[in-house]
């Protein structure tokens, strides 16, 4: 039982980090069907002329759908709890209808167009809209807006690693630096790889991902690693023993303030 529960959140998280796209079918229905609508009005009406204006009005109405089943995945999440759906329906409401309200919704939808159409990405992004919603978000206006900026700045890839991170498991290093316990030196391909052991993730191209959308968080200082027993008054420690000793790596203040928005 134990095997299937690890297997199962393999094959979830898995399954989150390569999910980057709709469905291919949904994606081809949407094309096929705003291709079927213009083709023989491009046939009738330019007779081989003015083919590249129709083609990119296509690719609007294309992207038009996109975005539109997008915001649909969006409020379908933010209401799949049927429990008080009145109650939701009408903090949505006065949500939306609020000018700042209005102003913090159209950021959270400019986020999801941002990024490739992502189901699990939409669905990350429900619970920020859920979270905001059921704030003060008038006087909250200006955390919302810059929380909503930082996410704006990731890649779904890193945004879904940085949710999982009750997950991140300790791991080992050899030499290395640090600064008041805080790892200067480089310590991603160690955490990589036993995140991706403790996930019993083997495949070589998404371990390469996730040590890219890794690297993603720690440029923009939403993570850092320590050693353990460490984090103390030492201005500066350099060990160059072949010894190995156990870090972990943790969220900063800033990683903290986003988390609060997607638990």
């Amino acid at each position: 039982m134990i095997n299937n529960l690890v297997q199962n959140k393999n094959d979830n998280f898995t399954a989150k980090f390569d999910n980057i796209i709709l469905p291919e079918e949904e994606i081809k229905d949407i094309k096929r069907d705003e291709l079927s609508k213009g083709i023989l009005a491009t046939i009738l009406d330019s007779l081989g002329l003015g083919i590249a204006s129709k083609a990119y009005e296509i690719a609007d109405k294309v992207q038009e759908r996109i975005k539109e089943t997008k915001i649909a995945y969006l409020l379908s999440d933010y209401f799949t709890d049927l429990e008080n759906m009145k109650d939701k329906i009408s903090k949505f409401e006065k949500f939306v209808t609020d000018p700042i309200g209005n102003t913090i919704f159209s950021k959270v939808i400019r986020v999801i167009n941002t990024n490739p159409p992502n189901k699990e990405y939409i669905k990350i992004l429900s619970k920020v809209l859920k979270h905001i919603t059921n704030s003060d978000f008038q006087n909250l206006f200006s955390k919302h807006n810059y929380v909503l900026s930082e996410i704006e700045q990731l890649t779904p890839q890193a945004l879904i690693i940085l949710s999982d991170y009750r997950n991140w498991p300790e791991f080992e290093i050899g030499n290395y630096s640090s600064r008041d316990g805080v790892i200067t030196s480089l310590w991603i391909e160690e955490f990589v790889m036993h995140y991706c052991s403790h996930l019993k993730i083997s495949e070589d191209e998404l371990s390469r991902r996730i040590s890219h959308s890794t690297k993603e968080l720690l440029r923009i200082d939403l993570i850092r690693a320590y050693i353990q027993g460490e984090r103390d008054s030492k201005e500066f420690s350099s060990l160059k023993d072949s010894d190995t000793h156990k870090a972990v790596c943790e969220l900063t203040e800033l990683g903290r303030e986003i988390i609060d928005y997607l638990d």
